[in-house]
């Protein structure tokens, strides 16, 4: 190609145009389907019509038509036949296009107006129902929205439902896929890509999956340590152990001791662990671990074995440098302490978490055997934030001293307290009485029985407790202040249990909401 100027000057570009024959092929478009997309692209189409054709290169590859939306190339041509070509829109300017094919021997053809780009929302969720079904899949959910355009898809988390019915463009009723305990988000997304998320839209609920990864290892030879993966929405564990594979009991229930990190990162594997000891030396045990939550009860894992050492291989104490009590730190200031058996012989239970690293934690949770509760012991709780004298006879209610004594074998009682906090404390701390004001914050005492996978709250206790109170000696006097408790049925607080004025302990009868109100001056 070469380009001469009035003045002679000359310019050449070698090779720079190549001469072809007259196209062959004589393409022709009759229909695109569908005639109309969202501005965003992304929809899938077919272009219908004759004429269409590859090519077969030197190398092997095939040259397909060229296929334009206005001026944009479509994505993800594929050609289907001489008839039928299919894509995906390209984004485009809102109204009609001309949609234009190009056959790899130069012939073209355009179908003009063959597509119009719309001003379209992309899809949306305005409800679900129901909002919670079981871990193992199969619940039929409804989805109220609109835009849910045909060949819609919808995830539970990041998992396709098994079934799914497109009712109209605003409904579809889906089967939901098997999935973890909790809340997951529920996604529809259109063929062209648009897609809508609602988050922690659909709850599985359900008793855990059995724990994984169950192993055993001695490590005296009266103690055995235990280890297993911590099981999703689980909130305790049921050990259970034989000197024979087939023949297990009850052992214990435990939140188990995670290492590490308090609070794990998403997705990440807690590996939790569990000390059996008074065993006897040189013997072989087999062991078997279910998780527990309000649900129920997981199947059993596979049984995991360890013989214990030889006295003489021990360590002279036969017994691992672990705490006599195992306590494990969670999330958000959580703390659980699991009491074993032997510990509550003893008169007096001490716990000291009166360390630095517990400062800013306000909830405290006691695990206690049932088949132990009758007994005369106390437990002593110290954390830089509170203090709690705890008979353990106090949580022997009707609950737990009605169960069989197999029952009671197998149950733990849960004993929790904790600084309040939420949206449930805020409305509730609107309601003090008038004239009085807050002398300490609202404290929660907690007392449930788990047995048999089922949660069960005590409704009272059998002895009262004492909680020493952070009181507020700059704004408020002991001798004006009133221990109260908050009625949830008739929406007050009132005067309750007891309130020492010389040490600011309040002595408390029942689970509930607390707190130590003075009158104003």
């Amino acid at each position: 190609v070469v380009v001469m100027n009035p003045n002679g000057a000359t310019a050449r570009l070698k090779d720079g145009f190549t001469y072809v024959a007259e196209p062959k092929s004589e393409p022709k478009i009759t229909q695109v389907v569908p005639g109309s997309g969202r501005a965003a692209g992304g929809t899938p189409v077919v272009v219908y019509g004759q004429g269409f054709i590859e090519q077969t290169l030197a190398d092997g590859s095939k040259e397909l038509p060229a296929l334009f939306f206005g001026s944009r190339l479509a994505a993800k041509t594929i050609f289907v036949s001489g008839e039928q070509l299919s894509a995906i829109t390209p984004p485009g300017p809102v109204g009609p296009v001309n949609v234009t094919v190009i056959n790899p021997d130069g012939a073209m053809v355009k179908l003009v107006s063959g597509y119009i780009y719309e001003d379209k929302p992309g899809p949306q969720i305005t409800s679900i129902s129901p909002t919670s079904g079981p871990s193992s899949g199969g619940t039929e959910v409804t989805i109220v929205g609109s835009q849910f355009d045909p060949g819609v898809k919808v995830l539970f988390g990041n998992t396709s439902v098994t079934s799914l019915q497109r009712k109209s463009d605003t409904e579809l009723v889906v089967i939901t896929p098997e999935g973890d305990l909790g809340a997951v988000d529920v996604t529809v997304t259109n063929p062209d890509g648009s897609s809508y998320t609602l988050p922690d839209a659909f709850t599985y609920v359900g008793p855990p999956k059995p724990p994984e990864g169950l192993a055993a290892r001695a490590v005296s030879a009266n103690t055995i340590e235990l280890s297993w993966v911590a099981a999703t929405g689980a909130t305790s564990y049921e050990v259970y152990f034989g000197e024979s594979r087939s023949d297990q009991y009850f052992l214990a229930s435990t939140t188990g001791e995670a290492y590490g990190a308090a609070k794990p990162k998403p997705d990440e594997t807690v590996v939790l662990y569990y000390y059996v000891q008074d065993l006897e030396p040189d013997t072989r045990y087999y062991f078997s671990v279910r998780a527990v939550n309000k649900d129920g009860v997981s199947g059993q894992t596979w049984t995991a074995s360890a013989r214990t050492l030889k006295r003489s291989d021990s360590e002279p104490e036969d017994k691992p440098a672990v705490d006599d009590f195992q306590i494990v730190r969670g999330g958000s200031g959580n703390v659980v302490i699991t009491i074993p058996p032997a510990l509550l012989k003893d008169s007096r239970v001490r716990l000291d978490l009166t360390k630095p690293e517990y400062e800013n934690d306000r909830t405290f949770t006691i695990i206690v055997p049932a088949a132990e509760v009758d007994r005369k012991s106390t437990i002593y709780l110290s954390t830089p934030r509170l203090k709690l004298e705890l008979p353990v006879k106090a949580v022997n209610s009707v609950e737990v001293s009605t169960l069989s004594r197999r029952e009671r074998e197998e149950a733990s009682v849960y004993i929790t307290v904790e600084e309040a906090r939420g949206p449930d404390v805020t409305s509730i701390s609107k309601k003090l009485p008038p004239g009085w004001k807050a002398a300490t914050p609202i404290y929660r005492v907690g007392a449930k029985l788990m047995s048999g996978g089922k949660e069960k709250e005590l409704s009272w206790l059998y002895d009262r407790i004492t909680l020493t109170t952070k009181f507020d000696f700059a704004n408020a006097t002991l001798q004006q202040s009133v221990l109260h408790y908050y009625d949830p049925y008739r929406d007050t607080w009132s005067p309750a249990g007891y309130f020492t004025t010389w040490n600011a302990d309040a002595l408390i009868d029942r689970p509930g909401y607390w707190i130590v109100l003075s009158q104003n001056s």
